[in-house]
């Protein structure tokens, strides 16, 4: 099953009576899970990884056609379930329509996988959730802040989900704390409301820096929010380095990506900022430019001047002219 779908299946209630949600999208594993099993009126039993029995789960879905009530079965499991285990569930769930069963694997091994038993049931459904782009991730979260009485635009959505670098879970754990500001929510709102917005600015900082384009505004904003001339030069140091071992991954195994380079993988939208970036900067000029700020970061930690903020300055335009 794609997921256009199970978001039409979801609309017209007609999602299966069985589904296994699985994939590389904790968030969207969570997030389906609560919209299908928003049911009136069931019985609702969640098994979390070394809770499971298969005794318990058979009982459970066994019990809507003993008493007549509808059941639902969730289980919650960074482990495989057995597909043998698996396939008596979807059996009790085939004889009574009234069952309901939720598979939600948060593990990681996909090769091997036992959602063959929900496709060929005849009565499930599976589904991969892969990290959401960028438009479905905005989606979601304008969708989010709705339920939540917040009217957000696309512009401001995609600000929110930028100022917690495309973390869709952490952008939506925001919207509490705007819900408080009214219901129209501006960039300025985010800008002042939601925590972690300075530490994307760094980030533009950076970026604006690599591109060439003009800093001086998100430098004062970042100074005026309380992050010093030192802070700074380090996050800008973390940012071409991680841009250099992009270059030095890439020129031996010819193609690269954040999982390779950070362990994670990051939205993709920001891969590809990554990707585009780390090819702006020539192999030799990676050098010079770490050099410097290392030599600046260690000058401005030794003075006692009131000139750290002209430094800085003089510094990433002298870096901007290195490129």
């Amino acid at each position: 099953m794609k997921k256009h779908e199970l978001d039409r299946a979801i609309d017209q209630q007609k999602v299966p009576s069985a589904m296994m949600l699985y994939g590389e999208s904790h968030f969207l594993i969570e997030y389906y899970m609560r919209h299908i099993s928003n049911l009136d009126n069931v019985n609702i039993l969640t098994l979390y990884n070394d809770e499971y029995s298969l005794n318990t789960a058979l009982t459970h879905l066994s019990q809507g056609s003993l008493f007549g009530g509808d059941s639902l079965l969730i289980l919650r499991s960074s482990k495989k379930i057995p597909k043998a285990d698996l396939e008596r569930l979807l059996e009790l769930v085939d004889k009574n329509p009234t069952n309901r069963f939720i598979y939600a694997y948060f593990g990681t091994d996909f090769k091997k996988g036992v959602s063959s038993a929900f496709d060929r049931s005849g009565v499930g459904g599976s589904i991969r959730l892969f990290h959401p782009y960028q438009n479905d991730a905005k989606m979601i979260l304008i969708s989010e802040a709705k339920r939540k009485g917040i009217e957000l635009d696309h512009y401001v959505s995609l600000h929110l989900l930028e100022s917690q670098n495309g973390d869709l879970a952490l952008s939506i754990n925001e919207l509490d704390k705007l819900a408080l500001s009214g219901s129209h929510i501006g960039v300025k709102d985010i800008d002042e409301i939601v925590y972690g917005t300075a530490e994307f600015k760094i980030e533009q900082l950076s970026s604006a820096l690599v591109e060439k384009k003009k800093f001086l505004e998100i430098l004062q904003r970042l100074l005026e929010s309380g992050y010093d001339e030192v802070r700074i030069l380090t996050a800008i140091s973390s940012h071409i380095s991680v841009l250099y071992l992009y270059n030095l991954h890439t020129r031996v195994h010819a193609h690269t990506t954040s999982m390779d380079i950070l362990g994670y993988r990051l939205p993709p939208s920001k891969e590809q900022e990554y990707q585009k970036q780390y090819m702006r900067i020539k192999p030799y000029q990676y050098k010079k430019i770490l050099k410097l700020l290392c030599e600046v970061e260690l000058q401005i930690k030794s003075s006692h001047s009131n000139a750290k903020n002209t430094t800085l300055i003089a510094t990433l335009l002298r870096v901007q002219s290195m490129l």
